[in-house]
């Protein structure tokens, strides 16, 4: 009997209700289907149903449950129709820089404990063209934000300047998996913006990703108190001025937009 390995992260979804609605949702083109985390199939299964037209890629980095996997999916892998790696899949994007060589669509129940690094890799991966995946709920909704939310913040921002469509997919309760977590889960779906310059992608760019953790440092501060500690304030103040925002605003208040423009008058 095969159980679950608090090291990698695993709670393996049982729920057919949320197994069929991610199965609903996956769009009806000819890319590549990857799934990072193939567990014990039951997603997987799934994603083989979608259409002939479509390869299924997954990523497994337990030994265990790849074997159960490559003996349970033969006749797929044969007929290459599945295409499953053993590895760590952060190691293997760093080496390869994409999950596949062709146009993909990454849908996974992903392990918590990767989930946002996961998702922000999917972001600055050009091959990507669309996420639906599960994650915490907490994160979830972090990614799917917008400016004046509660859960604002720099993944909200990230996601919105990289994404043309941001939704919800389903609400995951923790009783849905086997062992069941300690929190309850999402499932979002993020398409990503299609006239995006790749050439000049800020969400790519790594001094605005940091950029955006000094400024959501303190978000319920004023966002001038966390800059002053990086920036001269008399530069901050005056390129404020240029752009038209308060000086007491807080960092949740900002659009995504205006984060751009501040960071690049900031890096001028």
């Amino acid at each position: 009997m095969i159980r679950a390995k608090k090291r990698f992260g695993q709670n393996f979804l049982k729920d057919e209700l949320v197994l069929n609605k991610i199965k609903q949702v996956i769009p009806n083109n000819t890319n590549d289907i990857v799934e990072i985390g193939c567990g014990m199939g039951d997603l997987t299964a799934k994603l083989l149903e979608v259409s002939s037209k479509k390869r299924v890629i997954g990523y497994e980095i337990d030994k265990s449950l790849y074997s159960l996997l490559c003996k349970n999916f033969d006749l797929q892998l044969q007929q290459r129709l599945f295409n499953l790696t053993l590895c760590d899949v952060v190691h293997y994007w760093q080496e390869h820089k994409t999950l596949s060589s062709n146009k993909y669509d990454l849908v996974a129940n992903l392990p918590y404990n990767i989930g946002t690094k996961i998702v922000l890799k999917a972001l600055c991966d050009d091959n990507c063209q669309s996420l639906i995946v599960m994650l915490q709920l907490e994160v979830a909704k972090k990614f799917l934000a917008r400016p004046k939310d509660k859960d604002f913040s720099a993944l909200g921002v990230i996601s919105s300047l990289a994404c043309d469509n941001r939704s919800e997919v389903a609400f995951v309760d923790r009783a849905s998996f086997e062992p069941a977590p300690n929190v309850d889960s999402m499932v979002i779906c993020l398409q990503k913006n299609k006239d995006i310059d790749k050439k000049d992608n800020i969400t790519t760019n790594e001094e605005f990703k940091k950029f955006l953790k000094i400024c959501f440092l303190a978000p319920r501060k004023k966002m001038i108190t966390s800059l002053k500690g990086k920036y001269n304030l008399g530069k901050i103040k005056e390129i404020f001025k240029q752009i038209a925002l308060n000086e007491s605003i807080r960092s949740h208040e900002i659009t995504p937009a205006e984060y751009v423009n501040l960071f690049k008058k900031l890096h001028h």
